[in-house]
């Protein structure tokens, strides 16, 4: 599907099967890229630039890409939001420390994420649900759906209608 000099992982396939984006290693440099499919070409989200953009996840519809930014030199990480229509991506949060942050599902309306982020405290993962229309500022708007000092919470995912959450819990 991608080229034979590209290492690619953390696929994401959109709901129609129609849009990839995935992390993808060319030349020793790490980027999100996209393809559409059958046969359309790779290219990259955005240019290279100081930072690094890891775990994609593609709205149910395939025109918003939700991923995690981390700036090179200070270790500080955001989610971002990437539009197909526009080209552009655009802050969901402002940059947090160092403490890791991941989006894993969209909600069905695509009005929403579910993300998992580590608790400085607890140092336990806690999945948290953030409306996406907040950004920039959504940390003030995100609803903690579950946490335990006891616990770490991953993977978290919306079912189909989206009455219901399921999560691991280690």
């Amino acid at each position: 599907m991608t080229s034979a000099a590209m290492l690619a992982c953390n696929n994401v396939l959109s709901r129609n099967g129609k849009r990839l984006a995935f992390v993808g290693s060319l030349a020793g440099q790490q980027q999100l890229w996209e393809k559409s499919l059958p046969d359309g070409p790779e290219a990259p989200i955005v240019a290279l630039d100081s930072y690094i953009r890891s775990a994609p996840r593609l709205s149910s519809d395939g025109t918003k890409l939700a991923y995690q930014r981390r700036q090179l030199s200070t270790g500080y990480r955001q989610l971002m939001i990437w539009s197909t229509q526009s080209r552009n991506e655009e802050p969901l949060t402002t940059p947090r420390n160092k403490y890791s942050i991941y989006p894993f599902d969209w909600s069905p309306d695509g009005n929403s994420l579910l993300i998992s982020e580590l608790n400085p405290d607890t140092l336990r993962r806690e999945v948290w649900q953030l409306p996406v229309g907040a950004g920039p500022y959504a940390k003030d708007a995100e609803h903690k759906i579950i946490s335990d000092p006891d616990y770490g919470f991953y993977h978290p995912s919306f079912s189909c209608d989206g009455r219901w959450i399921v999560f691991q819990a280690v």
